[in-house]
C-alpha cells in the first residue's frame, strides 16, 4: 500500500507561487518502505564446541531497519527516485552504527558486534537517481539499484529480507526495440581520490593511480533483454577498466526464463576473465597486491524450477541447483563469488561459519555462495489458521576440493509467517547445519551449527 501526497501545493519546500493564482509547477509523491525488526539467536557458528575452534560459543541480538523510498513525479516524463535506510540494521543496544560483523568490509572473522565498518550508520542515503521517459527510450542517471536474472551476479536487494542491495553510480539509456529491451551503461565503481593525511602512502594516494584518472576503475556494459509475461530471456556484457593497475575484467551472463502453467523454469550462466596487478579489484574483501598480474577464469550456473500446485497439500516447491567455481590459486576465495543477497538457507552461505585449518583466526566459508556445488528444496504449505509454513532443505558440496576435503555438508530450515495486524507480519524460524569435512579440524570432528530467527515486518 502506498501513501500518496496528490498535487501537493508547498510554499518554500516543493511548489512556486506565480502570484496567488496557480502554482509553476506541482509535485506528485510517493512513499513505499517497510520497517523490520528482526532477532537472531546462533549457536556454534565455528562448528567446534571445544579445541582449537572454540570461538563463538553463542550470538544473540536483535536489530532494526526503517527503509523508505519516496518517489517524486516531476513531470509526467521525469521522476525522480530514492532509498534511505535509517537504523540500518543496527544492533538494540549499541551505538549508532554498531552492527552485527556479517556487514564488515571483511567478514572474515567471527564476531558479534562492529562500529563503524562500512557505510552502514543511523542514517544511510543509499540511493538516489532519475528516470525521464524520452520518445526514443528510457534515460537513467545517478545512484541506483541494480539486478539481472536471478540475481546470482547483480541482487538489488529490494525484498524485505536481504541485508546488502547492489548500488552503483550509472549512467545509462534504455531502448526500447520491438520486443526487446537495449541498454547501454557506464558505471563508476571507484574514483581515484588523494589524501595529504594520509601517513605511509606515496603522496598520500588512497588507490593506485592517485587522483588521476589512471586510478579511475569504470565498468561499461550492454544489456539486451526481454521480460514478458510467460517468459523472458536477456544477455548481460561487462567490461571493468583501470589502467593505473592494467585491469581488465569482463564478465557474461545470460538468462532465460519460461512459464508453463504451474511450472517456471529458470536459467542463468555467469562467466568472468580478466587479469589486474591489484587484487582487490577481484576481491575487496581480501585486498592482495601482486608483483606479476593476476589471471582469473571463473564460471558459475543456477538452475530453477519453481512449481504451484494452488494451495493444496503443497502450496509450491522450488528446486535450485547451482555451481559457483572454486580456488584455482593460492589467494583466498579467488572463485565466482555469488552475491551476498542471493541466499540459500539461514547459515550456509549466509553467516560466516566454521575455522580456517590453516589460520584459525579466519573462518572456512564465508557469507557468499563460492566454489560450490549445491542442491536446495524449498516447500512452501498452505496457511494453516493464517501462518504459512516453509521447508527448506540445502545440501553443498566444494568445485574444488580443500585440503582433500569437500563437503560443507547439509542444511535444514523451517519457518512460519503469519500476519497478526493488517500489513503486519510476524516470523519465527530456526535451521541446523550438519557440516561436513570441510569443516573439520586436526583431530576435531566439526559440530553442528545452528540458529533462531524471528521477525516482525510491516510495508507500505
Amino acid at each position: 500500500m502506498m501513501m500518496r501526497f496528490n498535487r501537493m501545493c508547498l510554499m518554500m519546500a516543493g511548489m512556486i507561487w506565480v502570484g496567488a493564482e496557480r502554482p509553476l509547477f506541482a509535485v506528485e509523491a510517493v512513499l513505499r518502505g517497510h520497517y523490520r525488526v528482526e532477532a537472531d539467536a546462533l549457536f556454534e557458528l565455528d562448528t567446534h564446541r571445544a579445541g582449537a575452534g572454540d570461538l563463538t560459543p553463542t550470538q544473540a541480538y536483535w536489530k532494526q531497519r526503517l527503509r523508505l523510498e519516496p518517489s517524486l513525479f516531476v513531470s509526467p516524463q521525469v521522476t525522480v527516485h530514492s532509498q534511505l535506510d535509517l537504523l540500518d540494521n543496527v544492533l538494540a543496544g549499541e551505538s549508532n552504527e554498531g552492527q552485527q560483523n556479517i556487514y564488515a568490509d571483511r567478514p572474515d572473522q567471527l564476531g558479534t558486534i562492529s562500529t563503524g565498518i562500512g557505510p552502514f550508520e543511523s542514517l544511510n542515503v543509499r540511493r538516489a537517481w532519475i528516470e525521464a521517459t524520452l520518445p526514443r527510450g528510457r534515460l537513467l542517471a545517478g545512484r541506483m539499484g541494480t539486478h539481472w536474472g536471478l540475481g546470482i551476479v547483480e541482487n538489488s536487494g529490494d525484498t524485505t529480507e536481504a541485508l546488502f542491495g547492489d548500488t552503483v553510480d550509472r549512467l545509462g539509456f534504455e531502448w526500447q526495440l520491438g520486443p526487446m529491451s537495449l541498454m547501454p551503461a557506464i558505471d563508476k565503481l571507484r574514483e581515484a581520490t588523494r589524501d595529504p593525511a594520509l601517513p605511509n602512502t606515496p603522496f598520500g594516494e588512497l588507490e593506485p593511480g592517485g587522483a588521476s584518472n589512471a586510478g579511475d576503475l569504470t565498468r561499461y556494459s550492454l544489456r539486451l533483454f526481454h521480460d514478458g509475461e510467460l517468459h523472458g530471456y536477456g544477455l548481460l556484457f561487462t567490461w571493468s577498466r583501470q589502467h593505473a593497475t592494467n585491469t581488465d575484467l569482463f564478465l557474461e551472463d545470460f538468462f532465460a526464463r519460461v512459464t508453463i502453467a504451474p511450472v517456471t523454469l529458470w536459467a542463468e550462466f555467469a562467466f568472468t576473465q580478466g587479469s589486474t596487478d591489484f587484487y582487490a579489484m577481484l576481491d575487496p574483501q581480501h585486498p592482495y597486491f601482486s608483483a606479476t598480474p593476476v589471471d582469473t577464469s571463473q564460471n558459475a550456473y543456477h538452475f530453477r524450477a519453481e512449481i504451484d500446485f494452488g494451495k493444496r497439500l503443497i502450496d509450491s516447491m522450488v528446486f535450485d541447483i547451482g555451481y559457483a567455481s572454486g580456488d584455482r590459486q593460492t589467494i583466498p576465495f579467488n572463485g565466482f563469488r555469488y552475491s551476498r543477497d542471493f541466499d540459500l538457507a539461514l547459515l550456509l552461505f549466509n553467516m560466516p561459519l566454521g575455522v580456517d585449518r590453516n589460520d584459525n583466526s579466519l573462518v572456512a566459508t564465508p557469507n557468499f555462495v563460492t566454489n560450490a556445488h549445491y542442491f536446495r528444496a524449498l516447500i512452501n504449505l498452505p496457511p494453516i489458521n493464517k501462518m504459512a509454513l516453509c521447508f527448506n532443505l540445502l545440501h553443498a558440496l566444494t568445485a574444488e576440493r580443500i585440503s582433500g576435503k569437500n563437503s560443507y555438508g547439509w542444511e535444514v530450515d523451517l519457518f512460519g509467517r503469519v500476519p497478526i495486524a493488517s500489513q503486519l507480519w510476524a516470523s519465527l524460524g530456526g535451521g541446523v547445519l550438519f557440516p561436513g569435512a570441510i569443516f573439520d579440524l586436526a583431530g576435531e570432528t566439526a559440530d553442528p551449527a545452528y540458529g533462531l530467527r524471528g521477525s516482525l515486518t510491516t510495508t507500505w
